[in-house]
């Protein structure tokens, strides 16, 4: 006879961050990197930035990242977020069982030229 397998455990969602870098309808080049930078109240156990072209792998939650040259086509509604995650390997689960809690921003349009 099967049993139900349970187990509890409990992720803190990262606080709401703000994206200060770039700005809505700044104007930026498509010909060099983007610097993406944002401000949060303490920092999750990871974060990646995306854009319509491009997504990173994860990185620290520093408040800051790049989209490396060449990944930013031209676009004149052109998106980027920041997305911050927690994690949680919760005792009781299977090994590598993880729980996640994310949060997303964004901002757009971005003009890139």
């Amino acid at each position: 006879m099967r049993r139900n397998d349970v187990a509890s455990g409990s992720v803190s969602m990262p606080d709401a961050h703000v994206i200060t870098s770039p700005a809505v309808d700044d104007t930026i080049s498509t010909n060099g990197s983007l610097d993406v930078t944002w401000t949060r109240s303490a920092a999750s156990s990871e974060a990646w930035i995306d854009t319509k072209d491009w997504t990173t792998t994860s990185q620290a939650d520093n408040g800051s990242g790049k989209v490396p040259k060449g990944h930013n086509e031209v676009n004149s509604n052109q998106s980027v977020g920041v997305t911050r995650r927690n994690n949680v390997n919760p005792a009781g689960m299977a090994s590598g069982s993880v729980m996640h809690a994310s949060v997303r921003v964004s901002v757009e349009p971005v003009i890139v030229q």
